[in-house]
């Protein structure tokens, strides 16, 4: 499980943010997880309030939201949900496409005190 150095890093990204911004507190931090990335979101869940323990993080709230996969048909240029159409274009049922959201781990917002 990677998940807890993904933690780690995010916890110091989010600190040097505050840092630089004059905060002395985070009480919030809201992460995007695409569906396709590799992290799994509830094992963030798990190891964030361990992790942010004694940190700038400690006691505040975790959001994360879940980014849907999405494809763009190489064929017809559709933009669909990849897994809810059984892999295939929704519109002319070719199963040439090109994944254009879904993989990304961003952190969305920071609430500083």
């Amino acid at each position: 499980m990677h998940e807890m150095s993904v933690v780690i890093n995010t916890v110091n990204m989010a600190e040097e943010y505050a840092r630089k911004n004059g905060a002395s507190k985070i009480t919030k931090i809201v992460l995007e997880i695409g569906e396709f990335h590799s992290v799994v979101p509830e094992y963030i869940r798990y190891f964030f309030p361990d992790v942010v323990e004694g940190t700038m993080l400690e006691g505040a709230q975790l959001e994360i939201e879940t980014v849907t996969g999405m494809a763009r048909c190489r064929n017809c240029g559709a933009e669909y949900p990849w897994k809810k159409s059984n892999y295939r274009c929704p519109d002319c049922g070719s199963e040439e496409c090109k994944i254009i959201s879904g993989r990304d781990f961003v952190i969305k917002e920071i609430s500083v005190q």
